[in-house]
């Protein structure tokens, strides 16, 4: 059996893995590992993901997107908060989120699709759990977009100023009154 061959089965049967375990099931060293999961990565076989193992990233093939889940592991605090609340709510729109989320959604790249909606000429992002089909985040982005609001515009209150001349007279009928 080809080493690509063996490399793909093996992935097949493990999920996602890093060189390192790949080099122990081809019998060679790390680097030669990386260089045929690159090169499959290239023919477009095999996935490269952003999520790591230190600094190492994940090979995985094609429909094995839901094994990455158990990497999540990995992600630092802030992505991990972010990780856990898209895959709770599966839709959530960007501009009402905390900033430390939206910084963390953008890196969780893996487990977070940013979608571009065009809502009357504005166009909005909204982040889709990865296993979402498009279809269902469409169908809870118009349930979401139904229940907004339009704001109605407050208009602030015009002070009138009165002069200290305008002021007197109230004051002196005030008097007269409590005589």
């Amino acid at each position: 059996m080809d080493s690509r061959e063996k490399v793909i089965q093996t992935i097949r049967i493990r999920g996602p893995v890093i060189p390192a375990q790949i080099a122990k099931v081809i019998g060679t060293d790390i680097m030669m590992a990386s260089a045929i999961l690159s090169e499959l990565v290239s023919k477009n076989v095999l996935k490269l993901s952003h999520v790591k193992f230190g600094s190492t990233p994940f090979y995985y093939l094609p429909g094995q997107e839901s094994r990455l889940q158990d990497f999540a592991k990995n992600l630092h605090e802030k992505e991990k908060r972010a990780y856990d609340l898209l895959m709770q709510k599966k839709v959530m729109r960007d501009r009402l989120l905390e900033p430390v989320i939206r910084v963390a959604l953008r890196s969780i790249k893996d487990f977070a699709v940013p979608l571009q909606v065009k809502i009357n000429d504005n166009v909005e992002i909204f982040w889709k759990w990865y296993l979402l089909t498009n279809e269902e985040a469409a169908r809870i982005i118009k349930e979401t977009v139904k229940f907004d609001k339009p704001k109605k515009e407050i208009k602030p209150v015009q002070e009138t100023i009165t002069s200290k001349a305008q002021e007197k007279p109230r004051e002196e009928q005030k008097e007269i009154k409590k005589e």
